[in-house]
């Protein structure tokens, strides 16, 4: 065969390896089922709830519910029942003060806390009635060879923001040497970072159980094992992974505060690594994303779901390319049918299609809410529900 004979051949070969490649990234491209409707058209059912999100500082309502649009504008929760939202933030840029407010279903504020010139301030609902706020406070500093130390004092309001009553506690504050009491290790306060509330604020962990805001007493679990709270009931979720030859092995236990026991749940095998997402409140289903090193901008991070009862595996076209470009957020409806995300759209401009988005999972459809950025607050209730 002449010279010129094998280069046609050679190149007659990448000619078609070529459009072979081409069609196979079409074909993928096709795959991807990623039409988005409008919101209009979606008939969100009452036991879904209502969601409420911001854009800016400004909180606004999927059903459009705020006679007055609430400035939400630090950290916001949503009590366990829906009907209240509180929120906590700064008093001004120049102050480290805050306060607390609360506002009903229809946007109106119906509480205003006085200022706080704690350093940490964390706020959490107990209950339905009552809020928690975790507060350290400066109460000395002293200058050593590491810079200047500061002492703290921890303490908790409980607050009725109904009858605009609290109480303000302070925990004993224990020895150096004295491991048993909350809030305090070697005589510093370490419970306003790495730690979790259950859903109604009562029981408070980080890697061991602390403290019971109901008994007002230390928390006593031996076979505690930490997770991620449910938003229903007692129930934490832990998500334990080990790299295979060709996946990662995903365990799935459930540890329950009530009667001290963990339970495996599943076991499944995705692709790459997962970062856990959300827990539904029926606690039938979780919510991951793949997590691919964040060198790869190439691989898109899909937000799946499993099943916890049969480990089916249901995989969405919404995610995100680059973790440090655009993050995930991820928030269930009431009733465990649909997804309030904040994501881009595989196969399509991570910052042109990056928005707000209702994913069905019953049936796969997604809807668009908002085009850009905007926070999700969470699920109210619905009002043909209060």
């Amino acid at each position: 065969m002449s010279t010129v004979t094998q280069l046609m051949c050679i190149a007659a070969m990448t000619a078609l390896l070529f459009a072979h490649q081409h069609q196979a990234i079409q074909a993928q491209v096709k795959n991807v089922n990623c039409n988005v409707l409008p919101i209009q058209s979606l008939d969100l059912p009452h036991t879904s709830g209502d969601l409420v999100y911001s854009v800016g500082d400004t909180a606004t309502s999927l059903l459009g519910r705020f006679n007055q649009q609430p400035r939400l504008v630090f950290d916001d929760l949503v009590s366990p029942n829906g009907l209240y939202i509180a929120d906590y933030y700064a008093l001004d840029t120049s102050s480290e003060g805050s306060t607390i407010a609360v506002y009903d279903s229809s946007g109106e504020q119906i509480y205003n806390g006085a200022p706080s010139l704690a350093r940490v301030r964390n706020t959490h609902w107990l209950g339905n009635d009552r809020l928690l706020s975790l507060v350290a406070t400066v109460t000395s500093r002293r200058n050593t060879f590491n810079g200047i130390r500061y002492t703290y004092e921890f303490g908790y309001f409980t607050i009725n923001p109904f009858t605009r009553e609290y109480t303000f506690t302070v925990p004993p504050r224990p020895s150096p040497f004295d491991p048993e009491l909350p809030f305090y290790r070697a005589g510093d306060p370490f419970v306003l970072t790495g730690y979790s509330l259950t859903f109604d604020g009562r029981y408070l962990f980080n890697d061991m159980p602390l403290y019971d805001f109901i008994e007002e007493e230390l928390l006593v679990r031996p076979n505690f094992e930490r997770g991620y709270p449910s938003s229903t009931s007692h129930r934490l979720i832990r998500v334990d992974s080990r790299s295979m030859d060709s996946a990662e092995q995903i365990d799935v236990h459930v540890y329950d505060f009530d009667t001290d026991e963990s339970i495996r749940l599943i076991t499944f095998y995705p692709d790459t690594r997962i970062s856990f997402e959300a827990w539904s409140p029926d606690e039938a289903q979780l919510v991951y994303s793949l997590n691919y090193p964040d060198e790869d901008i190439t691989s898109f991070r899909n937000i799946e779901l499993v099943s916890l009862q049969t480990g089916d595996v249901q995989s969405t076209c919404l995610g995100n390319y680059n973790v440090n470009t655009h993050s995930s957020a991820v928030f269930w409806s009431r009733d465990s049918q649909f997804l309030a995300v904040q994501a881009g759209l595989e196969g399509q401009d991570s910052n042109e299609s990056f928005g707000l988005y209702l994913y069905d999972t019953q049936t796969g459809d997604i809807y668009q809410v908002y085009q850009g950025r905007a926070d999700i607050i969470g699920w109210m209730a619905s009002p043909d529900t209060e």
